[in-house]
């Protein structure tokens, strides 16, 4: 019985870290979204989509980029290119 509780104390402290590393998470993908001023399309699962704000020309620009067509460096070129305006 005692065996059980101490699994189970384990388990609820597992849990909790969870918790508190998927919170940090969430603040920093909301910091980098802030940042960047993309909204990203969680939607859209076979490529890389969202809308950037581009402030300096006051619109809104829709991307979606295919992975399997481009490299890693070509998306973050192209992203960037779109938040520069």
């Amino acid at each position: 019985r005692d065996q059980a509780s101490q699994e189970i104390e384990k388990i609820d402290e597992v849990e909790e870290e969870k918790k508190a590393e998927v919170s940090k998470l969430q603040q920093h993908i909301s910091l980098m979204a802030s940042l960047s001023g993309i909204k990203w399309d969680y939607d859209c699962v076979e490529s890389i989509a969202g809308e950037v704000e581009v402030r300096s020309k006051g619109k809104h620009v829709r991307f979606e980029i295919d992975p399997d067509e481009h490299s890693s460096y070509e998306i973050a070129n192209t992203l960037w290119g779109l938040i520069s305006g």
